[in-house]
């Protein structure tokens, strides 16, 4: 498995929970390596959108998703026979996401593979 990674220049610093950031890549790359056969690569991109979100872009070469919104889904999770850990995993980092302000978006890629991409905050919001 290859990983290949790219951060914007203008990511100086990001100003977040250390802990569920941390988790929710972890969860949501860790995906992206197991939709993907060994001799494969996964790319990484990461931007800031208006100086105040972090986009995170994450690109695998495994199978289309038929239908995005079940993969968070844990009853669909649950009730499926191939179901694994790293399934899971995504359903975790999303609930993570939602309690960071953040979302995450699944795009299926014309070249094949999807794409995750995940916003966060990149500065505590005022409220």
């Amino acid at each position: 498995m290859k990983l290949e990674y790219d951060l914007a220049p203008d990511i100086t610093t990001v100003v977040s929970d250390q802990g569920k950031l941390r988790q929710i890549l972890y969860n949501f790359l860790n995906w992206s390596i197991s939709r993907s056969d060994a001799d494969r690569c996964v790319g990484l991109y990461a931007e800031l959108v208006n100086d105040s979100r972090l986009r995170i872009c994450i690109d695998d070469q495994g199978q289309p998703v038929k239908n995005a919104a079940s993969v968070f889904d844990p009853e669909e999770v649950a009730g499926s026979s191939d179901a694994d850990v790293n399934e899971l995993g995504v359903i975790i980092g999303r609930r993570l996401l939602d309690v960071m302000d953040g979302y995450v978006d699944l795009q299926n890629r014309a070249s094949g593979g999807l794409r995750t991409v995940i916003e966060v905050p990149a500065r505590p919001t005022k409220g």
